[in-house]
């Protein structure tokens, strides 16, 4: 039997088998930086990955051309709501090509999922400048135990999302323009979304708008986008690639009622994403194209809020761009002057007279209520609390 096609590069799950590869690559990795052999004859007896450790811990590998190009690992800390990344090492082989990106954002990603606020490490002294690129900040140093070698560097960042004001949105799309992620995986797109099709049936190949990169500039989000299948960003956002593929860019539709509240909808079983539950938008697609080729953002949020609830959008009082890793929401604040009790019972009306409706049930969160940690996806979480926080 012919194997399935694998895709050019993925993060994935270590396993126990892999304990001797993965030591061996943290070893190189090491003696990549020119460290006096005495010095990594120390490190290599004392350093080295272990089936307990990987079983007690969350520890990812990269996988390039059937290869282990890299691993990066987390462990719980005694401080609240923090983690530790206790290892991140690239294969000296393939430097140069985004695989340290990858896993940093993929760690980061595993730790908004789990509840963390905090990923904390300490940095081999070469290594210091590739994680201030991104976002680290120097807490302190200790002395390292190699000689003639600078302190060991202590950082943190923060994963909380950065949420900001909007005052104007220009992207535009590249018609001829192929996302190069798709374009070097199609065959195991097209195997991956085979096998989710078979898991759920009502799952759909349509035709998606992807984000290759973007600037903020005085409240100003400009942009480019190309067209690519949702199988396609399926298999982007599992594989664990992260920005270094580019940004999921939607829409969200915050509902606000005449109380204050915030009415979210938790999607359908059939879904994608059943049961979590989040503002009311979606992907942006080939509707939101305009005869000039910008894509109208705003225009998506309208047309997916009356889709999933039947309402129509009031003209929003706020914008709100959310920075979260490898997503990127335009957050429209909509005030109605409707109590939340009667927004949710019309938004429940609507969906029960569809024959699949891509809202289960809508949510009321009120200031000060506890929010439901398993079913909201980070940046939902963050930009409720945010919102019911402000009087804005």
């Amino acid at each position: 039997m012919q194997a399935p096609p694998t895709p050019i590069m993925s993060i994935q799950p270590a396993k126990a088998s892999q304990v001797k590869a993965l030591t061996q690559l943290m070893h190189r990795a090491k003696a990549h930086w020119g460290y006096l052999e005495e010095d990594m004859l120390v490190f290599r007896a004392h350093w080295h990955i272990s089936k307990q450790f990987i079983e007690d811990n969350s520890v990812f590998v990269v996988i390039s051309a059937k290869q282990i190009a890299g691993f990066v690992s987390i462990t719980p800390s005694t401080e609240e709501n923090c983690a530790i990344m206790a290892h991140l090492f690239v294969d000296p082989v393939y430097h140069g090509k985004a695989i340290g990106r990858a896993l940093l954002h993929s760690a980061e990603e595993h730790c908004k999922q789990k509840g963390y606020s905090t990923l904390t490490l300490e940095s081999d002294p070469h290594a210091a400048p590739f994680y201030q690129r991104h976002g680290y900040q120097i807490t302190g140093e200790r002395p390292s135990s190699f000689q003639n070698c600078p302190p060991i560097k202590r950082m943190q960042r923060t994963l909380s999302p950065h949420i900001s004001r909007l005052q104007d949105i220009e992207l535009t799309i590249d018609r001829g323009q192929l996302w190069e992620f798709e374009e070097q995986n199609r065959a195991a797109i097209a195997a991956d979304f085979a096998k989710r099709q078979q898991q759920n049936p009502h799952l759909w190949n349509g035709r998606l708008l992807h984000l290759t990169h973007y600037e903020l500039d005085a409240g100003t989000l400009r942009g480019n986008l190309v067209e690519t299948s949702f199988a396609a960003f399926m298999a982007w956002r599992t594989w664990g690639l992260g920005q270094s593929q580019g940004y999921n860019l939607f829409g969200s539709a915050v509902i606000r009622s005449s109380e204050g509240h915030l009415v979210f909808g938790e999607m359908a079983n059939h879904t994608a994403t059943a049961g979590s539950i989040y503002p009311f938008g979606g992907n942006l697609d080939l509707n939101d194209i305009t005869a000039q080729n910008n894509v109208d953002v705003l225009g998506s949020i309208a047309r997916e809020l009356e889709e999933e609830t039947g309402l129509i959008a009031p003209n929003p009082s706020t914008l709100y761009l959310l920075e979260d890793g490898p997503r990127l929401c335009v957050a429209a604040l909509l005030p109605f002057s409707t109590p939340a009790q009667q927004l949710a019972a019309a938004i429940q009306q609507h969906n029960d007279l569809l024959e699949f409706p891509e809202i289960a049930r809508p949510h009321i969160f009120q200031k000060n209520a506890p929010l439901p940690e398993k079913q909201m996806p980070p940046f939902a979480r963050n930009l409720a609390r945010f919102l019911l926080s402000s009087s804005s």
